[in-house]
């Protein structure tokens, strides 16, 4: 249940969750620009914690799984 409560504090802070490849690269585009404009007053830990949340949605986390999945063909240990 914290997961879903996490969830949802991300989902506060973001306004929603991210609903394809091209949304979450635009999120992290967007919270780093906030984070680079000088009147932003976003410290380094706030930008950190708000780009975890994005990458670790679970979108994020599926194409990241499915990528690795594609890097690591299931007989490359035959390879050794």
């Amino acid at each position: 249940m914290p997961t879903t409560h996490r969830l949802s504090e991300a989902e506060a802070k973001l306004g929603r969750q991210p609903v394809s490849a091209d949304d979450i690269v635009v999120m992290v585009s967007d919270v780093l620009y906030d984070y680079l404009s000088s009147d932003s007053g976003m410290s380094r830990e706030e930008t950190i914690t708000r780009l975890l949340e994005i990458i670790e949605s679970p979108l994020a986390l599926e194409i990241y799984e499915q990528e690795m999945q594609r890097r690591n063909p299931r007989d490359v240990d035959r390879w050794h």
